[in-house]
C-alpha cells in the first residue's frame, strides 16, 4: 500500500493550495521585515553593489568600462524591476518572494511526477519552512533567480525527455541553463554532465549536443559585451580566480571571503595592485587578475596538498552542516524581525537526514530521478571548491527536499509494507547523517552577533543617526573584542563631531588589536593635518601606506603634509614615486595638478587634470570597491568621483583665469549635471553668464548656489549686482544688505549699497 492523499483532491488542487500557503507566509514576511527591520530598506555589501548597478540601468546611466566583475543576469533583471516599477526595495523583495512562490510550485510538481504525489506535497512543504529559502527570497541577491533558473532548466529537460523527444521543451531547458550561468557562472560545471545524461536518457547524440550548444546562446552576449565592450577576454565575469583563491589558501576556513593578504575588509582594487605587484606587469586586465588568483590557489594545492585536503574535508563537513553560515548579514539575528520566522523551523540536518533515507529506501529507480542527483552534485561540488555558505547552498535545497519528501514518503510505505529491516537500514542511515549534521566540532556560534551589530551600526552611520550607530558599534565590540573596524567607525563618529582627541584614541584601539589597520593609521594621518602637525601627519601616512601600499588617500595625506610644510619639490616628487607606485589614480593625479595650479604652472596642472577626466580604468569591477559604494552613501567621504569633480572644476578655474568662458561654462555645466550639490560650480556658472550679460541665467544658477549655501556672502553680493545691473534696485539693496549682515566687513557690498541708496534716494552720484 503506498503513502496516498485522499483520491478525490486532485493534484492540481494540491499544487494550488501549496502555493497559496506559501504566499500567505511570505506575505507576511515580507510585511513585517519591512516594518521592522532597519535592514530591509538599507542593502549592504553584494546587495548593496546590486541594488546600485539595477540604479545606474533603471536611469540609464549603465556605462560598461570593462568586463563584468560579477554575473549580470541578476543585476540586469533587478534594473528592469526598478525602471518598471520605480526604485523600490520593497517590489524588489516582493519580486524575489514570487520567484520563490515557483520553485515551490516546481517542486512540487516535480515531486509528484517523477516520485509520487505524496512526495511533491511533503517536499514543497519542507521547502516552505525552511527559513532561508524564505530569508534570501527577500535579499537583493542573486541566489534565488539562479535556483529558479536551474530548476527550470531540470523541468524543462525532463519534460522534453518524456517518451518521444520534445525539441522545445529540450532548447527551453537549455536556455534556463544559460540563463543559470549568467546570473553564477559556477553552474557552467552542469553543463557537460547535463548533456550526457540526456545521451544516455534518449540515445541520441544530436539532441544532447544541441543541448548542450544551446546553453551557450545566453552567455554569447555576455561574452561579446566583455571582448568587444569591456575589452577583456572573459566568457562571463572576472571574479572566478579571485573566489577560488579565497577557498584555496593556508588562512582559509572554508566559509569566510577573507583573502590573507588584505583580511576581511578586502577591495578589488587590493588584488589588483596585488597580483600587479607580484608579477611586475601594470595594468593588468581583470581576466590575468583572476587568472593570477587561480593559479595561487592551485600552487596551494599542489605544494601543501596535505592541508589543502584537510581544508577540502572541511568545507565538505560545513556544507553538511545543520549551522547555515552567513556571508553579507547574520541569517540567525534576522530572524528577530519577523514572527513568522519563527514557523520556518525545518533545520537543514533533518532535510538531509530524511534525504539519505529517501536515497535509500528508493535507490535511483529512475533515470530522471538520477538528473536530481547530478544537479544537486554538480552545485554541491563547485560550493565546496570555493567557499561554503547558506547562499550557495541554497540552489541544492530544492532537490534535497524532494528526496526527503521521498524518504518520508518511502518511510512510511515501507512501515505499512512489512519491510522492516529495510526501514530500519534507512532510519540509521538518516539518524547518522542527521547526528553527524547538528555535530559542531567546527566551533560554530548562532549567537556570535558582533558583525550584525557592527552591520546594523553602518546603517544608522548612512542614516545620520550617529548616536544609535555608536550604540550598535559598542554592542558589537562588547559581543566580541576583536571585530574588524567598530573601533574606527567609532572614531569617525567623533571626527565627524569635532571631536580629534576622542577620534584618535579610537584609531589608536583599532591599532592597538588590529596593527595593520591601515585606515586608522590615515586617519590619524588626517587629524595631524588638521591640527597642522604635518611632520606627525606624513609620517602616520606613510605607516598607512606600509600596512596597506595602494591606499591613495594616505598617499594624498603624505603629498600635504610635504606641501602644507612648504616643501612643494618633496610633494610633487612624492607624487610622482607614488603614481609609479600605486598607479595613476585620479586623487594622486588631481594633488600634483593642485600643487602645479598654486604653484602657477597652469599648462602642467591643466594636463593632470585632463588625465583625470580622461580616466576610465574605473570599470565594473572596481565598483565592487566596498570603500567606493558606502561612498556614495555617506556624506563624508571623497571617492574616485569626487576627485574627477574637483579636477574638472579646477580646470574650469584655470580656463576662467585664460578668459576661455565657453569651455569653462561647459566644465562647470558637466559637474551640476553629475552633482547639483557642488555650489562653486554653481556661482561659477552664475559669474560666467553675468559676463555674458545673460542676466537671467546668471540669477537662476546664483540663485541655485543661494539654495545650498544661504549664507556665502558671494553669492548674495552677486545676486545684488545681477538685480542692480537689471534694474531692481529695491532687491539690490535687500541683497547687499544681507552680505553685510553676513560679513559685515565685505567691503564691495558696502560700496555698491551706498551707490544704490544714493540712487533710490535722489542723490547725485559723483564719479
Amino acid at each position: 500500500m503506498q503513502f496516498s492523499v485522499p483520491p478525490k483532491i486532485s493534484p492540481l488542487f494540491w499544487g494550488v493550495l501549496i502555493t497559496l500557503l506559501a504566499a500567505g507566509i511570505r506575505l507576511i514576511y515580507i510585511l513585517q521585515s519591512a516594518n521592522n527591520s532597519p535592514f530591509f530598506y538599507n542593502p549592504s555589501i553584494d546587495a548593496l553593489y546590486h541594488h546600485l548597478l539595477a540604479v545606474d540601468f533603471a536611469r540609464g546611466n549603465f556605462e560598461i568600462t570593462g568586463p563584468f566583475f560579477r554575473a549580470p543576469l541578476y543585476p540586469l533583471f533587478l534594473g528592469s524591476t526598478y525602471a518598471l516599477f520605480g526604485v523600490n526595495i520593497f517590489v524588489a523583495s516582493l519580486a524575489g518572494h514570487l520567484m520563490g512562490l515557483v520553485i515551490i510550485f516546481l517542486i512540487f510538481i516535480i515531486g509528484h511526477r517523477y516520485f509520487n504525489l505524496a512526495t511533491g506535497i511533503i517536499a514543497s512543504v519542507i521547502y516552505i519552512f525552511y527559513y532561508p529559502a524564505l530569508y534570501f527570497e527577500g535579499q537583493l541577491l542573486v541566489d534565488t533567480l539562479f535556483s529558479l533558473c536551474v530548476l527550470l532548466s531540470v523541468y524543462f529537460l525532463l519534460r522534453g525527455s518524456e517518451g518521444s523527444i520534445k525539441p522545445l521543451s529540450i532548447y527551453l531547458a537549455a536556455l534556463f541553463l544559460g540563463m543559470a550561468a549568467i546570473t553564477r557562472a559556477n553552474i557552467l560545471l552542469l553543463f557537460l554532465p547535463a548533456a550526457i545524461w540526456l545521451y544516455f536518457r534518449k540515445r541520441n547524440f544530436k539532441i544532447a549536443f544541441l543541448f548542450w550548444a544551446v546553453a551557450f546562446i545566453p552567455i554569447l552576449p555576455v561574452a561579446a559585451v566583455n571582448y568587444f565592450i569591456g575589452d577583456d577576454a572573459v566568457l562571463i565575469a572576472s571574479q572566478g580566480g579571485i573566489n577560488f583563491y579565497i577557498g584555496s589558501n593556508k588562512d582559509a576556513d572554508g566559509m569566510t571571503a577573507n583573502m590573507p593578504e588584505f583580511g576581511v575588509t578586502w577591495e578589488y582594487d587590493d588584488c589588483k595592485f596585488y597580483a600587479e605587484k607580484q608579477g611586475g606587469i601594470r595594468p593588468l586586465k581583470p581576466s590575468q587578475v583572476s587568472s593570477f588568483y587561480l593559479k595561487r590557489g592551485l600552487s596551494y594545492i599542489m605544494n601543501d596538498t596535505g592541508e589543502a585536503l584537510l581544508l577540502f574535508f572541511k568545507k565538505i563537513y560545513l556544507s553538511l552542516n545543520n549551522f547555515e553560515v552567513s556571508n553579507n548579514q547574520n541569517i540567525y539575528f534576522s530572524r528577530q524581525f519577523s514572527s513568522i520566522s519563527k514557523a520556518a523551523f525545518i533545520p537543514f540536518s533533518l532535510i538531509l537526514g530524511l534525504a539519505v533515507m529517501g536515497k535509500i529506501l528508493g535507490g535511483i529507480t529512475r533515470k530522471e530521478q538520477l538528473l536530481l542527483w547530478i544537479v544537486a552534485a554538480s552545485i554541491w561540488f563547485t560550493m565546496v571548491l570555493f567557499f561554503v555558505t547558506s547562499r550557495f547552498r541554497l540552489p541544492i535545497m530544492p532537490y534535497l527536499t524532494i528526496f526527503a519528501g521521498y524518504g518520508i514518503s518511502q518511510l512510511y510505505n515501507s512501515f505499512r509494507q512489512g519491510r522492516f529491516r529495510q526501514s530500519s537500514k534507512a532510519m540509521i542511515a538518516g539518524v547518522i547523517a542527521f547526528g553527524l549534521s547538528i555535530t559542531n566540532f567546527a566551533g560554530l556560534d548562532k549567537t556570535d552577533f558582533a558583525q550584525a551589530y557592527f552591520n546594523l551600526g553602518n546603517i544608522y552611520l548612512r542614516n545620520g543617526e550617529w548616536e544609535k550607530a555608536r550604540a550598535e558599534y559598542a554592542r558589537a565590540i562588547s559581543s566580541n573584542e576583536r571585530v574588524s573596524i567598530a573601533r574606527l567607525n567609532i572614531g569617525n563618529l567623533f571626527f565627524y563631531g569635532g571631536e580629534y582627541d576622542s577620534a584618535a584614541y579610537y584609531y589608536t584601539e583599532e591599532i592597538r588589536y588590529h596593527p595593520n589597520e591601515s585606515r586608522a593609521y590615515l586617519n590619524l594621518s588626517t587629524i595631524e593635518l588638521l591640527k597642522q602637525n604635518y611632520e606627525s601627519a606624513g609620517d602616520l601616512a606613510r605607516k598607512a601606506l606600509e600596512a596597506k601600499p595602494n591606499i591613495t588617500p594616505a598617499a594624498v595625506n603624505l603629498i600635504t603634509s610635504y606641501l602644507q610644510s612648504g616643501d612643494s619639490l618633496m610633494a610633487k616628487e612624492t607624487g610622482r614615486r607614488l603614481i609609479d607606485s600605486i598607479g595613476p589614480d585620479s586623487r594622486l593625479l588631481l594633488a600634483l595638478g593642485i600643487i602645479f595650479q598654486q604653484e602657477g604652472n597652469l599648462d602642467s596642472a591643466s594636463a593632470y587634470y585632463q588625465i583625470v577626466l580622461a580616466d576610465t580604468s574605473q570599470g565594473l569591477a572596481a565598483e565592487y570597491n566596498l570603500g567606493e559604494v558606502y561612498s556614495r552613501d555617506l556624506p563624508f567621504s571623497a571617492n574616485i568621483a569626487e576627485a574627477r569633480q574637483k579636477a574638472e572644476f579646477n580646470l574650469a578655474i584655470i580656463e576662467i583665469q585664460r578668459g576661455i568662458f565657453d569651455s569653462a561654462l561647459d566644465h562647470l555645466l558637466n559637474i551640476i549635471e553629475s552633482n547639483s550639490g557642488f555650489t562653486q560650480a554653481w556661482i561659477n556658472a552664475g559669474l560666467i553668464y553675468d559676463l555674458k550679460r545673460n542676466y537671467g541665467k546668471a540669477e537662476e544658477f546664483l540663485n541655485n548656489a543661494k539654495g545650498l549655501e544661504p549664507d556665502n556672502v558671494v553669492v548674495v553680493y552677486n545676486l545684488g549686482l545681477i538685480y542692480a545691473k537689471t534694474g531692481r534696485l529695491p532687491n539690490a539693496r535687500e541683497y547687499f544688505r544681507q552680505a553685510l549682515s553676513i560679513d559685515p566687513n565685505f567691503y564691495p557690498a558696502k560700496e555698491k549699497l551706498g551707490l544704490v541708496e544714493k540712487i533710490l534716494s535722489g542723490q547725485r552720484i559723483e564719479n
